[in-house]
């Protein structure tokens, strides 16, 4: 898709020429945005305990549950926001950017292995993360459809 619509804008237009503009793009970029956030504050916070290692500071006990709940989240978030890119390309505009529907079916079901196996070992060991991200994601598609105002634009695509 880079080749045939370079873009600044990166996924988020990408999002919007397959969605058009809309609650499903503003929330799947949202997505991605609060996927890179959780993912930026794990390296942030494994650099900081390797620089408290340096004073001998202990974490505190919480530390280690709430690394897996933000990292699963993330993950989460991204497989979500992939799978929505991935779908949007295949079904509405894989001919217009000479996408192959091959990678693109190849790329959903690697996803959906990935988001299966995530889902199926946390919920058998922590279902409270997957309610967790669950809500997280609810929140910010109903947030973004709110903020939208629950009209569609007229410069909208047609997806018919």
């Amino acid at each position: 898709m880079s080749n045939a619509s370079p873009s600044a804008g990166g996924v988020a237009s990408y999002l919007e020429a397959v969605y058009g503009k809309g609650a499903l793009t503003a929330g799947f970029s949202m997505l991605l945005y609060l996927s890179m956030v959780i993912n930026e504050s794990l390296v942030a916070r494994t650099f900081g305990t390797y620089v408290m290692q340096l004073f001998d500071v202990e974490d505190g006990s919480l530390f280690i549950p709430a690394l897996g709940v933000a990292l699963l989240m993330g993950a989460i978030f991204y497989l979500a926001m992939d799978m929505s890119l991935h779908w949007g390309v295949l079904r509405w505009a894989s001919d217009e950017v000479g996408a192959s529907s091959l990678v693109l079916v190849t790329a959903l079901i690697l996803d959906a292995v990935v988001l299966g196996a995530l889902l199926w070992v946390k919920g058998g060991s922590d279902p409270v993360v997957l309610y967790a991200a669950a809500v997280g994601g609810v929140v910010v598609i109903l947030g973004e459809r709110s903020l939208l105002g629950w009209t569609s634009d007229s410069s909208e695509p047609s997806h018919s």
